[in-house]
């Protein structure tokens, strides 16, 4: 009686493992896309290789009424440019990845006490200041 309760436990994992095995075919998994999407039948890259190596920043795509599509471009200054060396390029990265941190600044500081989300705060945006 014992032996069969220590084999429970094998016996259910083999049928889970042998039903995730069979499910596909079962449900014809591989012949239709999901909620009756259509199924890629080709696919083209979006982007050349000569693209990518050239592309520096950000792509953002949005599906909606209306479709966007924007590209950001993060470039150094010319001073960055002018003294390239592996600290200066530390330096970029470091400041790209402070920007939104240091943008919340002021919001986190105007927030009520407690903990604040996202969701809490105003956006939190880029403050352009133009150069002369």
């Amino acid at each position: 009686m014992k032996s069969r309760r220590r084999d429970l436990p094998i016996l259910g994992a083999l049928i889970v493992g042998i039903g995730m095995i069979v499910a596909p075919f079962v449900f014809q998994m591989f012949e239709r896309a999901p909620l009756g999407g259509d199924m890629i039948v080709d696919f083209e890259p979006y982007m050349t290789v000569e693209q990518v190596e050239q592309f520096r920043g950000y792509l953002v795509e949005i599906a909606g009424d209306p479709n966007l599509r924007l590209k950001l471009d993060i470039w150094p200054t010319d001073d960055d440019m002018a003294n390239l060396t592996i600290a200066a390029m530390h330096s970029i990265g470091m400041r790209m990845t402070a920007v939104p941190v240091v943008n919340a600044i002021r919001a986190v500081c105007e927030a009520a006490p407690g903990i604040a989300t996202y969701t809490d705060l105003p956006p939190i945006t880029s403050h352009i200041v133009p150069t002369a």
